[in-house]
């Protein structure tokens, strides 16, 4: 046999591995590395976890038992559970964004009546600064906005330059 004479199997025709249970029939992901092999079973979890020091030996078979689950898995479920984080996680951060303007908001009014009341020039310098932080909050939550409607076919990097350009001309303005 030459080196050209290698044989390479065809695994384009193995889109799934049927898997025959007892009750049913049911059909996996292709599999062309055999990672199922080395699945473990719970019970042989359980006798690993019985023998002396095998906490430790379970503990690590069960990481791979989830780690080769998660290769085994298809894109299309790894995108739908990343939508479903990212919907999750947006809510704290939408409550963290309007608590800053509120905050900002509420420290510009106090800073302003204290300044306009005492008649100091050094409250109304640091109420003048609030008010600058109030800009700054609301020119970044419009320019999360704008980002998040770029169209993704002519901006491919999406609006996370804007958003750090506008960081950066606010500063520049600020100064």
């Amino acid at each position: 046999m030459q080196a050209s004479d290698t044989v390479v199997p065809d695994l384009s025709s193995s889109k799934v591995d049927i898997e025959r249970d007892s009750e049913s029939l049911s059909v996996l992901p292709a599999d062309p590395y055999q990672f199922r092999d080395a699945l473990k079973t719970p019970a042989e979890l359980e006798a690993l976890r019985r023998r002396r020091k095998g906490k430790r030996v379970a503990k690590y078979h069960r990481r791979q038992n989830n780690l080769i689950a998660s290769l085994l898995k298809p894109m299309e479920d790894h995108t739908e559970e990343a939508k479903v984080e990212e919907e999750a996680a947006r809510l704290p951060v939408k409550i963290a964004v309007w608590a800053s303007l509120i905050a900002n908001l509420s420290l510009c009014v106090l800073q302003m009546y204290a300044a306009i009341s005492s008649l100091s020039l050094s409250l109304l310098a640091t109420g003048i600064d609030s008010i600058f932080d109030i800009g700054s909050n609301i020119l970044l939550f419009w320019l999360h906005k704008k980002a998040n409607k770029l169209d993704f076919n002519r901006w491919p990097v999406g609006g996370a330059r804007l958003e750090t350009i506008g960081n950066i001309v606010y500063g520049f303005l600020c100064v």
